[in-house]
């Protein structure tokens, strides 16, 4: 079985210090990764360090999606309730993982012909200093 090592976030420190309470920012990573030839999918995050307090957190999800030419909205598979549901969800909180330098990762077998990669930052609802440094990859790997 082979696969393909995909770099999502170069080694980057995080800056969220400036979000106001209870408030959160989501970023794009990957936008459109074609996977018809997949059936493994995992995110794998390295810590290298952080400075985050309780009810702060780094989360990065991974999405099925369904892109056409022929309509530019943005197709994804939702939860039921019209939420967009994440396959797989990697968060980083202050106190997980436990310790740093550590990688903390998640896995599916459920991949779509396409995914999408976000990063979601929420900060607490007393905001205070928020940053992270990371570094993450997405692991593809082929049907056998």
């Amino acid at each position: 079985m082979t696969g393909t090592l995909i770099t999502a976030l170069p080694r980057r420190r995080l800056e969220y210090s400036f979000l106001a309470g209870s408030t959160s920012q989501t970023i794009v990573l990957l936008p459109e990764i074609a996977t018809c030839n997949y059936n493994y999918a995992g995110i794998f995050v390295r810590v290298h360090s952080r400075s985050m307090a309780a009810g702060q957190s780094l989360q990065f999800n991974l999405y099925n999606i369904l892109p056409t030419q022929d309509d530019l909205r943005e197709f994804v598979e939702d939860d039921g309730t019209g939420s967009p549901y994440p396959l797989v969800t990697v968060t980083v909180t202050s106190s997980s993982p436990v310790t740093v330098p550590r990688i903390t990762y998640d896995t599916t077998t459920r991949v779509g012909p396409f995914l999408k990669l976000e990063l979601k930052a929420s900060q607490a609802s007393s905001p205070t200093a928020f940053y992270a440094e990371l570094s993450a990859e997405l692991l593809l790997r082929e049907t056998s």
